[in-house]
């Protein structure tokens, strides 16, 4: 968001935008760092499929055994969260819904490698989803 927002001020400051005296170029080129200064999504995203491995379909079937319990007692709970504040439950079924796709990716990933290019492109939305499941359970659960 931040090289976008760079990018738009030295467009609505014209040809001065660009003169270094005027110090957006400067705030243009931090953004970009911040960017990947601790490492590319992208790059992590690689990593993430490699932990899970070339046909290790264990994994992924441990991550969803725990989701699916974790998400079950969430849902059974007598937890006045669940049951009192409005938009929790539709939150879990939500939750429920993106896992569901999300497995369905990731099981076509691991199996068949020759699946990767398709999903290559969506890789970072993919593992952001996981993260937003995952924490969205742990939410859930505490």
């Amino acid at each position: 968001e931040s090289v976008r927002l760079a990018s738009e001020q030295i467009e609505f400051f014209g040809g001065n935008g660009y003169i270094e005296a005027s110090g957006l170029p400067n705030i243009s080129r931090d953004a970009q760092v911040t960017a990947i200064w601790e490492g590319t999504t992208n790059v992590l995203c690689y990593d993430f499929l490699r932990a899970f491995g070339k046909d290790n379909i264990d994994k992924l079937e441990s991550f969803a055994k725990w989701f699916r319990n974790s998400i079950r007692k969430v849902l059974e709970s007598d937890s006045n969260i669940v049951n009192t504040v409005k938009g929790v439950r539709e939150a879990c079924h939500s939750i429920i819904l993106s896992f569901n796709n999300l497995y369905a990716d990731l099981h076509d990933i691991i199996t068949d490698a020759k699946n990767l290019p398709k999903y290559e492109r969506n890789l970072r939305n993919i593992c952001f989803s996981i993260s937003r499941v995952y924490i969205g359970t742990l939410l859930g659960l505490f």
